[in-house]
């Protein structure tokens, strides 16, 4: 740290010193992370824009890094030229000052010229895009034919080694099977939908940017896209020819010399956003003129027509309508690729700063796809699309392949909760348990929790949240938790024990619709002053109160017009509480439970004193005698073919409706006020039924155990359609209700 110090205070000494001078403003700035090291030679950059200097700096560590200022003339820059000895420039494509080759080579000053590398980022620079990958280049850029670049002279006399060939293999198998290309910033899509069906030889014709540097220096003779569209169908008139305008031409970012809709009469135009890999498919020849997708194709075994001279050409591996002496040998195209991907750029990790090499940028830029991916997936999921965000998590899969690491997991968690969340309970399950055979992992086991409570296995359920519990205790797993031990045992002490420790854990951060639940549960326990408590100081607002017996409670004492609806609907709740048990004893022994509505005819209604039915199956008779008591979920849709005013009771299938049903009281005061009563099931044979199942009981279950529970062993003639119960278990527990030895 002292040395760090040090040399800070040597620097400033410096400028101070420096800014003594006439001319002291420095036309430069010095970025990058080496300026400490007085010993590194200076690299002058030009021609980079400032919001990736900083970046660049981690290309070339090998140099204190400073960026020359755009406007700036040379007789200003010799003077600070002159400050250091050891020094270099850098130049950004061919946006150097004026004098500034001719000055290094005058003073034997070495330039490098940089562009982008091959495999680049997930997006384009004119996105502001940070690269992984650049070309530096001792002599001119690579896409310059009018002279040798380092690529040229590399590709005409390196030789590669069997090692090189080997990774050069395994890297073309990932670009070409992962998709993975220059930019990889549009999205993937089946190229049929675009393309149609294939039914001759198909030709790609790859657009360019017609004034754009690669097609200067590259191409000996000016041609436009349309012209190179002309010449692909003239030279194969019996294929389909697809022309691929250049997407900144598309969108007006840059200049057109040409209409791509002045060729639509002989190729298809396409105009969509389109990524190379995909344009790629189902072509048999690419034609081009100096465009990368060229050696895109080549690597893909795609034949390729060059009518300039890209640096792939020349070798042997094109067919070349424009020469270059100067290109001699004949490569394969795994030592081209070997020599243009692995040995010539240079690639880093964007996040690190640290050099890495191809195979390492592949898996990079494949995480950084899988990324954005899966954030569109979440993008989707915030929009309620569920369909396009299950469809996106799975193409992020995709992408990662069988690169099962922490990505991976966390878009195959995604997946699970997408599941969770659209009631595929069982395939949540399954994934869930898939991953928990092999690892512990927390969120798995609260999404197996979430599952298990989806699928009615409150006891399996009420196991794995405990397992997580005891790992850590989170927002999602304590929620979870207290959820369904409210639903399955009421304000049990091991409920109010979990209800505590959420109130009381700094680290989770309650929304204000967690804290009324609490809140309802206090109230139930008969905690209402701690219930109030908590609502006040929260500032809520009994408006915002989902729950019965909590909005009286909290409101009692003002009984604004709302409080007033509210304690309607309460005081009928508590009134009706036993009227099923009436109805049962007073029926003495003439009642039907009809749980198959086909099997019930009209002399059997007529027999009885009571008919029960369920909400799905409503018993419709032409007799006067009618369903009088209905069993089932409390939903409007539910009711719509029902005459709910002819009925004595409506049985709501699940406990303590007053206390925890959340959907507000404006449904159930409907029915109240056109005349239907309404009930809820007991808490008590609920909470028995799931510890004698372990799971949440059938409607049928729950209604014959609570006869059971009223009167006794029912008769096996009162239950109409006993067999047609699905469950094993089920079935063999309401038949032991049917006989006089029965399970206690």
């Amino acid at each position: 740290m002292a040395m760090g110090i040090k040399k800070r205070a040597k620097r400033v000494i410096r400028s101070i010193v420096g800014g003594k001078e006439k001319n002291h403003q420095k036309p430069y700035i010095e970025m990058g992370e080496n300026w400490e090291s007085d010993d590194l030679p200076i690299a002058f950059m030009f021609g980079f824009n400032p919001w990736k200097r900083e970046h660049m700096s981690h290309f070339f560590k090998e140099y204190r890094t400073a960026y020359v200022f755009g406007q700036v003339d040379m007789q200003r820059l010799q003077t600070f030229f002159k400050k250091y000895q050891n020094k270099v420039f850098i130049i950004w494509g061919f946006k150097e000052p004026d004098g500034l080759v001719q000055y290094a080579a005058k003073k034997k000053i070495n330039i490098y010229r940089v562009e982008d590398g091959f495999v680049r980022s997930v997006g384009l620079g004119a996105a502001h895009t940070l690269p992984i990958s650049i070309a530096v280049d001792s002599r001119t850029l690579y896409f310059n034919a009018r002279e040798a670049s380092d690529l040229e002279v590399l590709l005409e006399t390196y030789d590669v080694s069997e090692e090189l060939l080997a990774q050069a293999d395994r890297c073309i198998d990932l670009l070409v099977n992962m998709g993975v290309s220059k930019y990889n910033h549009t999205t993937r899509m089946n190229i049929n939908d675009l393309y149609g069906q294939k039914t001759k030889k198909r030709i790609l014709v790859i657009g360019q940017v017609e004034d754009d540097a690669s097609i200067q220096y590259g191409c000996s003779q000016r041609m436009t896209n349309n012209e190179l569209v002309w010449k692909a169908y003239n030279e194969n008139p019996e294929c389909e020819i697809i022309y691929k305008p250049h997407p900144d031409v598309l969108g007006g970012y840059r200049k057109a010399y040409s209409n791509p809709q002045d060729v639509a009469q002989i190729s298809k135009v396409v105009v969509e956003p389109l990524s190379i890999v995909d344009a790629l498919q189902t072509i048999d020849h690419v034609y081009t003129m100096t465009s990368l997708v060229g050696f895109e194709a080549l690597i893909r075994g795609i034949e390729v027509t060059c009518y300039g001279a890209p640096f792939y050409a020349g070798w042997g591996l094109t067919q070349d309508r424009q020469a270059c002496p100067r290109r001699t040998r004949k490569r394969t195209i795994k030592e081209l690729f070997a020599i243009s991907y692995l040995v010539y750029p240079r690639y880093i990790n964007p996040e690190t700063g640290t050099r890495i090499n191809l195979e390492e940028a592949i898996e990079l830029l494949i995480h950084m796809m899988a990324k954005n991916t899966l954030s569109q997936a979440l993008e989707s999921r915030n929009e309620n699309d569920n369909d396009q965000a299950e469809e996106w998590i799975h193409k992020a899969m995709e992408q990662l392949g069988d690169n099962k690491d922490w990505l991976y997991k966390e878009c195959e968690l995604e997946l699970i909760k997408l599941l969770n969340e659209t009631r595929r309970y069982e395939e949540a399950l399954e994934l869930s348990n898939a991953t928990l055979k092999n690892e512990s992992n927390l969120e798995y086991l609260i999404e197996k929790g979430r599952a298990l409570t989806g699928l009615r296995e409150y006891e399996e359920a009420v196991q794995v949240f405990l397992m997580s519990l005891k790992e850590e205790k989170r927002y999602s797993n304590l929620t979870a938790m207290i959820s369904l031990l409210w639903k399955i045992e009421g304000p049990s002490s091991r409920l109010l024990k979990y209800v505590d420790q959420m109130q009381t854990n700094e680290a989770i951060t309650m929304t204000k619709e967690d804290l009324i639940m609490l809140a309802a549960i206090y109230n139930q326990a008969g905690y209402t002053k701690k219930a109030q408590a908590m609502l006040r100081e929260a500032k809520v607002k009994p408006r915002e109160i989902p729950y019965l017996s909590l909005a009286v409670n909290y409101d009692y004492y003002r009984m604004n017009a709302s409080t007033v609806s509210e304690k309607f609907v309460y005081d009928h709740m508590i009134k009706t509480e036993k009227r099923f048990e009436e109805l049962i004893k007073s029926a003495r022994g003439k009642f039907s439970v009809v749980i198959a509505a086909d099997l019930f005819d009209k002399e059997m209604a007529e027999q009885e004193k009571l008919i029960v039915g369920f909400t799905r199956s409503q018993v419709d008779i032409n007799t006067n005698k009618k369903t009088n008591v209905l069993f089932g979920p409390l939903h409007p849709q539910l009711h719509e073919q029902t005459n709910i005013r002819d009925l004595d009771l409506l049985v709501m299938n699940v406990p303590n409706v007053e206390h925890c049903y959340s959907q507000g009281v404006d449904y159930i005061r409907s029915l109240i006020e056109r005349g239907t009563s309404i009930q809820s099931y007991p808490h008590p044979y609920y909470h028995e039924l799931i510890k004698i199942l372990g799971r949440q009981p059938s409607d049928e279950m729950l209604l014959i155990y609570w006869i059971y529970k009223i009167q006794g062993p029912v008769q096996s003639e009162n239950i109409i359609g006993i067999d047609s119960i699905q469950d094993e278990r089920e079935y063999g527990l309401i038949n032991s209700f049917t006989f006089e030895k029965v399970l206690h």
